[in-house]
């Protein structure tokens, strides 16, 4: 249905459908999914010197795909088409049949790029299970990884949709990736933040995107792991959509 089209359909609703459609038609996501998807089956075949960690290895390579797959959904669909809206000044909303704050604007789009980073992970761990599967390995390693990913993926789009706010297409992209770098290195540099301020707001700013790991095998604490990043994951999403919303705001991006 029409984005400007009269239906019950809240506004927000129908800016993430647009964001997905035109994901979807843009051909940047999708071919790298497929060289992505490829590359994962054909790497069991590619392993010419494992030396007996071949599963080690192609599990390494599917959860970085993984993990690649949603940075370039947040990059591509998320900070690329924000800065391009607010380039254009709000020019699309004038086919809107009902308004829409600046705020349900971004939310909308938010809502379209964590569906198409969801969409690109799950499409992704089949070859991700292919690939463990003819090299010996525990194929539910992949299902893992894939929830991981999943739950990452909200925060990574927030950081998106907000970089975008904020910057030019190329300059979104690029603190987008920072903070996707920085993301994963947090069990790194967690010991920085000494204080409790400091590591709260560590933790609002910068995510922690490797959720405990991405094997099957982290056992009782990657399952706390894993929680405790949900509810990390939760609070980043809401300081960057908030802060984005609020840069909006006074922009009057309408």
């Amino acid at each position: 249905m029409p984005v400007g089209s009269r239906s019950f359909t809240p506004p927000f609703l129908a800016i993430a459908g647009l964001t997905v459609r035109e994901g979807r038609q843009r051909p940047a996501l999708p071919v790298a999914i497929g060289i992505l998807g490829v590359a994962l089956v054909a790497s069991p075949s590619l392993i010419f010197f494992g030396f007996g960690r071949e599963a080690a290895i192609v599990e390494d390579m599917g959860v970085s795909s993984l993990r690649l797959a949603a940075l370039l959904a947040a990059v591509l669909c998320g900070a690329a088409t924000v800065a391009r809206d607010r380039a254009d000044g709000g020019r699309l909303l004038v086919f809107l049949a009902r308004p829409l704050t600046p705020a349900g604007w971004l939310l909308g789009r938010w809502l379209g790029t964590l569906g198409l980073a969801v969409a690109a992970i799950l499409i992704l761990s089949v070859p991700f299970a292919l690939a463990l599967k003819q090299a010996n390995g525990p194929a539910a390693v992949a299902g893992d990884a894939a929830v991981r990913a999943a739950v990452a993926a909200p925060a990574l789009a927030a950081v998106a949709i907000a970089c975008g706010t904020l910057f030019p297409a190329g300059a979104a992209a690029l603190a987008t990736f920072v903070v996707f770098a920085l993301g994963h290195l947090r069990p790194r540099i967690e010991g920085l933040a000494r204080s409790a301020p400091a590591r709260a707001l560590l933790a609002a700013l910068v995510p922690d995107l490797t959720l405990g790991g991405g094997t099957g095998a982290d056992g009782a604490g990657g399952g706390a792991r894993l929680a405790a990043g949900l509810a990390e994951g939760a609070l980043a999403t809401a300081v960057w959509l908030g802060f984005a919303a609020a840069v909006a705001e006074a922009r009057e991006i309408r």
